[in-house]
Formats: C-alpha cells, sequence, structure tokens
C-alpha cells in the first residue's frame, strides 16, 4: 500500500488534514517536522537558529527517507521538503499538495513562532516564498487539493482524489 505525503506552504493545513486522513484509514501517521524534534532533541527554531538552515535539511532528508520506507503511511512533510526531496517523496507514495490563500496562511500563522523562516514576515515575504516553492510543489504533486473550508472537507477531498488517482 502506497504512503500519502503531504507537502504545501507552512500554514496550509498539512499536519491537520494528515493527521484526520490518517485517523480516517487506519493508517499511521508522521509529522516530519515533530519527527525531526523528537529525534534531535530540539525544536525546529532551535535548529535553524544554532545550526542553519543547511543542517535542518539535512535532518529533514534523513527523516523523509526512513518515513517514506514505510508501507501505507500518512505523512506531513515540512513545507520547503520540496527543495530537495521532490523525487524521494514520490518513491512509494501519492503526494498530496495542499493549496491554501496567502491570506488563510497568515491568518492561521498569526501566532505561530514555531516557524523559523515565516517569523516576523510580511505578505510579501510569504509571496515571496510562495512563488519560489509553487512550481516545485505542482511538478511534485499526484493531487492539488484546495484547503478553503473546513478541515473535514478538506479531508474529503483529498480522499476522493486518492479514489480517482488510485482507479487510474
Amino acid at each position: 500500500m502506497k504512503n500519502i505525503v503531504f507537502i504545501g506552504m507552512p500554514g496550509s493545513g498539512k499536519s491537520t488534514v494528515s493527521q484526520l486522513l490518517a485517523q480516517a484509514l487506519g493508517r499511521p501517521w508522521f509529522d516530519c517536522d515533530t519527527e525531526i524534534e523528537r529525534l534531535s532533541g530540539k525544536s525546529v527554531s532551535a535548529i535553524f537558529s544554532e545550526h542553519g538552515e543547511e543542517h535542518f535539511r539535512n535532518l529533514e532528508t534523513e527523516c523523509l527517507k526512513s518515513l517514506i520506507n514505510g508501507d501505507g503511511t500518512v505523512i506531513a512533510a515540512g513545507g520547503g521538503a520540496v527543495l530537495r526531496n521532490a523525487k524521494l517523496l514520490g518513491e512509494n507514495s501519492t503526494v498530496v499538495y495542499l493549496q491554501r490563500s496567502i491570506p488563510d496562511i497568515l491568518g492561521s500563522l498569526a501566532e505561530d513562532e514555531s516557524r523559523p523562516l515565516l517569523a516576523s514576515q510580511k505578505e510579501e515575504s510569504l509571496k515571496a516564498l510562495y512563488e519560489e516553492r509553487k512550481s516545485l510543489y505542482e511538478a511534485s504533486c499526484d493531487i492539488a487539493v484546495l484547503n478553503d473550508s473546513t478541515i473535514e472537507a478538506c479531508v474529503q477531498k483529498v480522499l476522493e482524489g486518492i479514489n480517482e488517482v488510485s482507479s487510474n
């Protein structure tokens, strides 16, 4: 059974939607950032500030390699996972690109200080990050789902997309 890997911008809902999908399907679920924090004993913010983005991306690649080797796992990849790991994400996996508008992302990130690349960033900076990654997200996914209503509705759209891809 293929894994299901979620990609998309920070704040797009990857962790929440993927966890609910895993519960609905009775599959194991992992959040890559949470796994990195657990294995390193440090928060993502601390890793970035103490060791830099390059070190974090190395940890992210190792974590993803480990998780992708599973079977039938639902994985929330970090927002920047496609920068280095686009090919890896698609191995033995259906990749779901969770899309969300910049205003909706900003609303969900307003009080979240755990996102090092978005800390203190204005809408323009978030847009620039999105533009940098958009084509990678699009090229890496099997399914693109717009997260623009309830979490439950988004999970349902993902299920429908997975069923459609599986039947082809």
